[in-house]
């Protein structure tokens, strides 16, 4: 995204706005609900997504060790494919969880 296309509410058309709806204090309140179903909204889809990365990398693992310990001949390069699967759904999910946003009040 550009630096232009940024919304920056210091601006004097993101304060007019905000005074306008902050002066009927009924439609304030009625636009807190929208806002607040879009922020959880967001914030499930974000963890679904976490949820679901964690949930392939323990499958993934599962398959792995159960082919690895089958038999006694199984190549050990299956624990090593497992570990590479692994550390690939650790940095996905380490990447989303940087990029999420979290309360500042919980630390």
């Amino acid at each position: 995204m550009e630096e232009d296309d940024r919304f920056d509410p210091e601006t004097h058309d993101a304060r007019e706005v905000a005074a306008k709806a902050g002066a009927e204090p009924t439609e304030f309140l009625s636009l807190l609900p929208h806002y607040y179903r879009g922020e959880v909204g967001q914030m499930s889809k974000r963890l679904d997504r976490l949820d679901l990365t964690t949930d392939w990398a323990i499958a993934v693992i599962a398959a792995v060790l159960s082919l690895s310990f089958a038999s006694v001949d199984s190549p050990p390069y299956f624990l090593l494919i497992g570990m590479f699967a692994l550390s690939v759904f650790l940095v996905f999910d380490i990447r989303r969880y940087r990029s999420t946003p979290r309360d500042p009040g919980f630390g």
